[in-house]
């Protein structure tokens, strides 16, 4: 099981995973992270490396997809927090 978390100073967060939960557990810490971020609005980097559970950010109101190479040997996704004037929106980025 891998997790980790960096923070800046400005509460920045970077989140590295790589299939560390099964999908039940990874649906609970996307909705931790989810009301982390509501309660107190930041900008949040989730970093995703072999995504097995990747639908779980992608449907999720509060992340949208920034980067993913997923024809490589070594795939991963890249997720970041949706922020408007300094809170997190759940409506889609056009």
């Amino acid at each position: 099981m891998r997790q980790k978390t960096r923070s800046s100073a400005n509460g920045h967060c970077v989140l590295y995973f790589f299939n560390p939960f099964l999908a039940p557990v990874m649906q609970r810490v996307v909705e931790n992270v989810e009301g982390s971020l509501r309660n107190d609005p930041r900008d949040n980097l989730i970093v995703y490396y072999r995504p097995q559970w990747h639908r779980l950010w992608g449907e999720s109101p509060v992340f949208r997809r920034i980067l993913a190479s997923v024809w490589h040997r070594d795939w991963y996704m890249i997720y970041r927090s949706r922020t408007c004037d300094g809170q997190i929106c759940d409506r889609s980025f056009s």
